[in-house]
């Protein structure tokens, strides 16, 4: 079983390539057995997730862990394990941090392209951590300038979010002090914040045609009922939101995947309020990890951890 370090995965895969990833991945999500995560909660707002799926028609399986625990740095971190679906073997264990990331912003990116206002200019951002880092580099390599990037103010955040994207050409960036001035200003907002007790913003204070693509799910619950329309990356993992009861039958449309493959619709109208929830599911992860396997060769360390064939005993 190969180890396989952040420093071996970085810059493997592109954000050009994870955005082609991530949207396959939809498209075939049919293909994949894939139950809905595990999550193991502490009395605070920290977690221990689980995520296991298998893609038996490219011959892999894997599981993701995931740990959530505030004062550490990163915050969130994680491991992958991924296996040959035919034998069962251990292929791989990997460092999950930076695959969690490019993931989660060409995810993110995705949404944007598939449920923004036709020709959106004006973005904006709560959480400027290492996951807005992603989506903003996989979104600008997908979408053409002009851009306005309203960024939430938060210590000295948004001020090195800038640095770091200052030579991306037509980027104009505003700092904002209120989550409303973020708001008003936006036809595409993302938020990753990984957790808060607050509402971000009044219902009635997010314009007609936005599109809210909340990375970490909460402080849009009072969206939930009054948005026109809510998708999500997998059903399952939104039915224990706490409106799920009435937005179920109100405004849920259905999955990112039914809308890529043309089985609902998207947007119908560019005055139409949208939900994307993106709760993060592992074919994205595992997929990305075998990618990573099968480029990284002999260049790592192995170890066997794999059962010897002859019989043993207790």
């Amino acid at each position: 079983m190969k180890i396989i370090t952040h420093e071996a995965i970085k810059g493997l895969i592109s954000p050009a390539e994870a955005f082609e990833l991530v949207r396959e991945n939809f498209i075939r999500k049919a293909e994949w057995i894939l139950p809905a995560k595990t999550s193991l909660k502490y009395k605070t707002a920290d977690f221990f997730n689980t995520m296991p799926c298998m893609m038996p028609a490219e011959g892999f399986a894997g599981v993701k862990m995931i740990f959530r625990r505030a004062g550490r740095v990163p915050t969130l971190t994680s491991k992958i394990i991924i296996f040959d679906y035919a034998t069962g073997d251990a292929l791989a264990l990997l460092d999950g941090d930076y695959l969690t990331v490019l993931r989660t912003g060409a995810v993110a990116a995705l949404a944007a392209e598939t449920f923004a206002v036709k020709n959106y200019n004006r973005i904006g951002l709560f959480g400027l951590g290492n996951t807005a880092y992603a989506t903003f580099d996989v979104l600008t390599k997908r979408k053409n300038a002009p851009l306005e990037v309203y960024l939430l103010r938060y210590k000295d955040q948004a001020e090195k979010f800038i640095e770091r994207f200052r030579n991306v050409a037509g980027v104009k960036f505003f700092i904002a002090d209120t989550c409303e001035a973020v708001v008003e200003n936006s036809q595409v907002l993302f938020s990753c914040v990984t957790n808060t007790d607050d509402l971000f913003c009044a219902a009635e204070k997010y314009p007609s045609g936005i599109t809210i693509i909340p990375v970490h799910s909460k402080g849009f619950q009072n969206c939930d009922l009054v948005f026109d329309k809510i998708f999500a990356d997998q059903t399952d993992q939104i039915k224990s939101f706490k409106y799920w009861a009435q937005f179920s039958e109100l405004n849920y449309c259905g999955e990112l995947t039914d809308v890529l493959t043309g089985k609902v619709d998207g947007r119908t109208n560019a005055n139409e309020r949208i939900l994307s929830y993106n709760v993060g599911i592992a074919i994205h992860d595992i997929r990305f990890a075998f990618e990573v396997y099968k480029l990284i060769g002999a260049d790592c360390a192995e170890v066997n951890l794999n059962s010897p064939v002859e019989k043993f005993f207790y």
